[in-house]
């Protein structure tokens, strides 16, 4: 049998008390730009938030797999890249201050977390979850390395050295131009070993 792993994280929503005046003001308007939408309101369906069990209900898979929840609230939050280490567990990068509101106020508060999480009595499921860092502003992307981890904020990409019992030793900045200026959904966000298993 062969199973999906498949990890659920916290959805980000918007209110549906924005004020209309902010509503026109992030469209975009501008003269001459025509605003009508592609499609129509009335032809798109709706997609309602789901619980865990509802989106595992509704997901269609081949036969012969298998989905399961390993993770959700309250053991991961707002989820943007993860890494597994040697033991299994899963480090993950956070983003918790994204888009709070339609402005992106506050978004760059130093809140964003790499947490740790683990299945500690082997049941398949995560049972627990610890802050290794909790000061990272919107972290977006983590690689394990010898000795601790690699992970991006913002604009940097940092070392991060990995202590007995998941404590943080030395912290420093290894690229500082690694994620710099521009949009936050258009930059850097992945760790690959190109051909020659360098990152």
């Amino acid at each position: 049998m062969k199973y999906f792993v498949y990890l659920f994280g916290a959805l980000l929503t918007y209110s549906s008390a924005v004020p209309v005046d902010m509503v026109k003001k992030n469209k975009g308007d501008r003269e001459g730009h025509d605003m009508t939408p592609p499609i129509p309101a009335e032809a798109i369906p709706p997609a309602p938030i789901l619980s865990v069990e509802q989106a595992l209900a509704s997901t269609q898979i081949q036969p012969g797999f298998v989905l399961e929840n390993v993770a959700s609230k309250p053991f991961v939050l707002s989820p943007i890249a993860m890494a597994f280490d040697g033991g299994g567990r899963m480090w993950v990068a956070e983003m918790t201050t994204f888009m709070p509101d339609t402005e992106g106020n506050n978004e760059e508060l130093p809140e964003g977390n790499i947490a740790i999480l683990e299945d500690s009595n082997g049941d398949g499921q995560v049972d627990k979850r610890t802050v290794f860092l909790d000061d990272v502003i919107l972290p977006r992307t983590i690689a394990l390395v010898k000795g601790g981890i690699l992970y991006a904020d913002l604009e940097q990409l940092y070392f991060a050295e990995v202590l007995e019992g998941d404590k943080l030793g030395v912290r420093e900045v290894v690229d500082p131009i690694y994620a710099k200026g521009g949009n936050v959904e258009h930059k850097p966000n992945g760790m690959m070993y190109s051909l020659d298993n360098w990152y």
